[in-house]
Order: structure tokens, then sequence, then C-alpha cells
């Protein structure tokens, strides 16, 4: 009878800690965050058109998981028309991720981030999460970073740029 109690306990054990440990390797503990309100992104035609672009600056000594999900104006997540990108001295901009919300900022590096309507006449207004995670329990601010819309509506080019956080790190 014991062994039968001990096999099951054991059983038991073996089972909360393989199911601890998936769950542990999926998850993303935020250490900081912040909301960007005023995300603009249209497409009309191939003459008019914009959209927002958010530059992430990693101000640690470590790299940083970050996540940024987009939400339109009726809540959805429209993640899934971004892309995450970098710069390149000999090919311009270079496109590390599209269409995800996790992706990782190295020590002291700037990632671009875009949300750009495609479709005809298709128009996305709304707001982004931005959260960070690091191996470094002791950072309380990773990020600093801007947000800026920009484009052309009949051969006029326009931008405006705006400090995401009044320009203080989160």
């Amino acid at each position: 009878m014991m062994k039968q109690i001990r096999a099951g306990l054991m059983s038991a054990v073996l089972v909360v800690l393989i199911c601890g440990a998936a769950f542990a390797q999926g998850t993303f503990v935020p250490q900081g965050s912040v909301i960007v309100p005023g995300l603009e992104s249209v497409f009309i035609s191939s003459k008019s058109n914009w959209a927002t672009y958010m530059a992430l600056t990693n101000i640690t000594n470590d790299a940083i998981s970050c996540r940024v999900i987009v939400y339109d104006q009726n809540g959805n997540d429209v993640t899934y028309r971004t892309k995450i990108m970098t710069g390149s001295a000999s090919s311009g901009w270079v496109v590390i991720a599209a269409g995800t919300s996790d992706f990782e900022i190295p020590a002291h590096s700037t990632r671009k981030f875009v949300l750009q309507a495609v479709g005809s006449k298709e128009v996305i207004i709304g707001h982004a999460t931005i959260q960070w995670s690091s191996n470094d329990p002791l950072p309380h601010t990773a990020l600093i970073g801007s947000a800026r819309t920009g484009g052309y509506v009949d051969s006029k080019i326009f931008a405006t740029n705006i400090p995401i956080n009044n320009g203080q790190p989160f």
C-alpha cells in the first residue's frame, strides 16, 4: 500500500514539475511598460499614404526582451501589420521581424517599429502597449523612445515626431 501511495505522489510531483517548466518557458514578465496613444497609418493610394514609426532604444548594458502590441480603433490586435527594423550602412533598412509582438533589443541599440496600412483605402488608428523585460532584475528603466508619423499626400511630404513617455526612460 505504501508503495502505491509513494508511486502516486511521485507521479503527481513529476506532472507538476513538467507542467511548471513548460509554463515558465513561455512566460513574459514585464519589468516596465508604457502606453503610446495616437498611432495612425493610412493607405489611400500609392500617392497618398502614411505610417507610424517608433524608435525604441535600450539604455542598459544588457539585451532586453521587448513586446509591442498595437490595437486599432476597434480594440483589435493589429500587430500582424508591423515590422521591426534595424539600419545598415550598406543596405538601408533591414527587416529583422514582421508580424510579431516580441523581439530583442541588444544593449545600447535602437530598433525601428513600423505600423503600416497596406490595403486600398485602409485606415488604422489606435494605440500600442510597449513592455520590456530583462534577465537583470535591477533596472527600473530600460527604454527611451519616440513616435513618428510620416508620409506623403500628393507629392507633399510631412512628418511629426513625439517623445514616448515625455522623453523619460521607462
